[in-house]
């Protein structure tokens, strides 16, 4: 048996040329086995991301709820609860139909919207009055 790239003579059931290295015969090729990823379908795609933006509307809602009824933070309550009302339109616009957590999102940032303005109107008042106490007590 002779190399088929340099001619070389081979020993019997050689399965490389000792002179130029290459392989003599066939070596059988087993089809590597590659980790299988699956792809996210369209739909599973578009459901992951409709529910990121809903977990987003809910978490600022949250936020505008927990801040809006403190007395003294009443202002950043209400900030929260519009970004979520800026969210929540954002969601509706993309998706239409408000769905699972964006439907929560959206009841709870309006609570908060709500309380975050007559908690931030009571505080206005409430400094008001003070620095009217301060002003006539001169």
């Amino acid at each position: 048996m002779f190399c088929k790239h340099c001619g070389n003579e081979l020993p019997e059931n050689a399965n490389f040329c000792p002179v130029c290295g290459s392989y003599t015969s066939e070596i059988p090729q087993t089809p590597a086995t590659q980790p299988t990823v699956e792809t996210p379908t369209v739909d599973e795609a578009y459901e992951k991301e409709r529910s990121e933006q809903g977990n987003s509307v809910l978490k600022f809602a949250i936020l505008g709820l927990a801040f809006g009824m403190t007395f003294f933070l009443s202002a950043l309550g209400l900030i929260f609860a519009i970004i979520s009302r800026v969210k929540l339109n954002t969601y509706v616009r993309l998706y239409g139909e408000t769905k699972g957590p964006a439907t929560v999102g959206k009841h709870l940032g309006t609570a908060g919207l709500i309380t975050s303005i007559i908690l931030s109107a009571l505080f206005a008042l409430y400094v008001l009055i003070i620095v009217l106490m301060i002003i006539t007590s001169f």
